[in-house]
């Protein structure tokens, strides 16, 4: 993350890590890729293989929910 804001240039470096626990911190999700560990494809192929068993996305309505 640091390495894509010092190329960005257009944020302080660290400014996503220092973020990261609160931006997820809902911790409720779709569908996720570990986009360190896969490659674009991979995950792309777990995206499209994920989506036809689960055309609406719940995520959302169980956030609203937890308010």
């Amino acid at each position: 993350m640091e390495r894509r804001e010092r190329a960005r240039g257009n944020r302080p470096t660290g400014l996503a890590t220092r973020r990261l626990k609160r931006v997820h911190a809902h911790g409720r999700y779709d569908a996720e890729c570990d986009t360190i560990r896969s490659s674009a494809r991979e995950c792309a192929l777990y995206i499209r293989e994920f989506l036809p068993g689960h055309p609406r996305p719940t995520a959302f309505g169980r956030l609203r929910s937890a308010r």
